[in-house]
């Protein structure tokens, strides 16, 4: 048990990079432009389905006895060396270094950013000192010189942990978000406590069948791909109005619509999840929060980003974010195991869904008073707020 608990920690540490670069990245992409939503979906997309589908094929292996439970780490392996090699030619995104670096080699035969970085590397370990700061002259104009720095995977490292934990607790905005994402998450995560007593003990069906109705969130991550055109064309509308200045409030706006879905669905698993009712209305109760929940959470993401953008810091706001997020997610889903032992499920489930009531009040406040937080975020983006409020 000890081993495991060792091995489940390391798996969380290297597996929480995806969950703040590659959201930090569409923010170096496409920053806070009208169509930013849309492959931020596709990353929500992917994070809700990935569990979804992992749990099906994780029960399959463990039901088959000629794989055993070491192939579900084994599969885990295999599937993340193929990423690692991907990963490895994947150009460096981050503004600060790629605008001054493309400048400063325009017109020049030099190796791959990796290469570069591997250089430094090896000239590290047998104690050759690098020059990070290079005085070089834009190609375009040769009487101005351009001070570009050189890519540190070291100093990049130092830099993101330190203004990740100061974001953290400085900045009004992740403060906020991070305790209503871990709030939101802890419901989440509530809910999915009680997937097995529902369907196994309630409605009969075997573990295999109550893994496959995770696949509730496939669908409904699926149908809030197809949603975000008309957030687009929300936030898009919502700029003109506002003078051509795009409000980072303005991500809410259908979640000012599908939030509702928290308590609905909630209520409608609850009081139909006992076994008197077929076991498909509980399945379609999923996939309503199956809708609500990532839209809310792509709405976050895709906040912060328009907020932290334009200062170069999205990939650190979204690590700020994320800690406290999933810490709070996580003790509420040890707490829910006591909660349904204690409780039926039917009461169990209710009782969330009036606390979830809770985050509809939170997406409103949000997008009625988040100017006012923004306004108190000094590494926030700024537009045309702080002189209306």
């Amino acid at each position: 048990m000890p081993m495991l608990a060792i091995f489940m920690f390391i798996i969380g540490l290297c597996g929480s990079t995806a969950l703040s670069n590659v959201a930090g990245t569409i923010g170096d992409l496409f920053g806070n432009s009208d169509v930013a939503s849309q492959p931020m979906a596709l990353f929500v997309f992917s994070a809700n389905t990935g569990p979804s589908i992992g749990g099906v094929v994780g029960e399959a292996i463990s039901e088959n006895s000629s794989l055993g439970y070491k192939w579900v780490f084994l599969i885990n392996i295999i599937i993340g060396a193929a990423f690692f090699i991907g990963l490895m030619f994947v150009p460096e995104t981050l503004p600060r270094i790629v605008i001054p670096e493309r400048m400063a080699v325009e017109g020049k035969d030099v190796p791959p950013v990796i290469i570069r970085e591997l250089k430094y590397f090896f000239n590290s370990l047998i104690g050759k000192e690098e020059d990070f700061m290079n005085e070089v002259t834009d190609p375009k104009d040769p009487n101005t010189t351009i001070v570009v720095e050189k890519v540190s995977a070291i100093n990049e490292i130092k830099f993101v942990f330190i203004m990740a934990l100061k974001m953290m607790v400085t900045e009004p905005i992740i403060i906020f978000l991070g305790l209503f994402n871990g709030f939101a998450y802890g419901l989440l995560f509530l809910y999915l406590d009680g997937i097995f007593t529902v369907f196994v003990y309630n409605n009969n069906l075997s573990y295999m069948g109550a893994e496959v109705t995770y696949l509730n969130f496939v669908v409904g991550a699926a149908c809030v791909v197809c949603l975000v055109p008309i957030q687009t064309w929300l936030f898009r509308r919502d700029r003109k109005k506002n003078g051509g200045v795009p409000r980072p409030e303005a991500r809410f706006l259908i979640s000012l619509v599908t939030v509702w879905g928290f308590p609905i669905s909630l209520f409608w698993f609850a009081f139909t999840c006992d076994g008197s009712v077929n076991y498909w209305s509980p399945i379609v109760a999923g996939f309503v929060l199956a809708i609500a929940d990532p839209l809310l959470w792509l709405a976050m993401l895709n906040y912060i980003i328009d907020s932290y953008s334009e200062a170069g810091l999205s990939n650190s706001g979204i690590a700020a974010f994320t800690i406290p997020s999933f810490s709070i997610a996580a003790a509420l889903a040890h707490a829910g195991i006591a909660m349904f032992e204690d409780m039926s499920a039917q009461w169990a489930m209710a009782t969330l869904a009036f606390i979830s009531l809770l985050v509809v009040v939170l997406v409103y406040v949000f997008y009625f008073f988040g100017a006012r937080l923004r306004a108190a975020s000094k590494l926030a983006r700024i537009s045309g707020v702080r002189a209306s409020n």
